[in-house]
């Protein structure tokens, strides 16, 4: 490649190019969104406009949680390509479905917060089926950003909330255990 083509290079339009501007647009989007969510939630502004209102626009800590979640998933998730030797297209569909699903999971529990406040305990499909998503992507978002070593570090405490029961567990560190439901809740739905 000649000297000319490498310094015009850049200034090609390539599928990769095009993927990082809208993910580039995306991730800006998200930031300023999460930026103005924490000064609006660090403010008496949302206060003194709810009682003006009668509207709810003041959120107590767990639902500030839930969604500052929401928003660092999304940002985990769509900063990171998906798989680097896919497709350009495809890692586009895989990282805005997991972020989709991610965000969902975290936002199914400010929207359901009460219907899981009565249920307490005593998860139903829709609670199994939106915890078990969050973890995994929780999973992946730590695997692109952090790398393997921390995933296998909480994959192994994961295993032992999970199989803490088995025979081969040492008798000091041996405990009940815990059922995919009940270690599932407790890790998304209580977050």
């Amino acid at each position: 490649m000649t000297a000319k083509a490498l310094q015009d290079a850049p200034e090609q339009a390539t599928p990769f190019r095009q993927r990082e501007q809208l993910s580039g647009r995306a991730l800006t989007i998200i930031c300023i969104t999460w930026s103005l969510f924490q000064l609006w939630i660090a403010a008496d502004f949302p206060f003194y406009l709810s009682e003006l209102t009668g509207l709810k626009l003041v959120f107590n800590g767990q639902e500030a949680r839930q969604i500052h979640l929401a928003f660092g998933l999304g940002l985990g998730l769509l900063a990171y390509p998906a798989i680097h030797q896919l497709h350009p297209a495809i890692d586009r569909v895989i990282k805005y479905l997991l972020v989709a699903v991610g965000v969902s999971a975290c936002l199914y529990l400010f929207l359901f917060k009460l219907d899981i406040a009565n249920r307490a305990g005593l998860p139903n499909r829709f609670d199994l089926f939106f915890s078990l998503a969050g973890i995994a992507c929780v999973a992946v978002a730590v695997y692109r950003s952090l790398g393997l070593p921390l995933l296998v570090v909480a994959g192994v405490f994961l295993l032992y909330v999970l199989f803490g029961d088995a025979d081969y567990v040492p008798d000091a560190m041996r405990w009940k255990g815990a059922s995919i439901n009940k270690a599932s809740w407790h890790f998304w739905m209580q977050t």
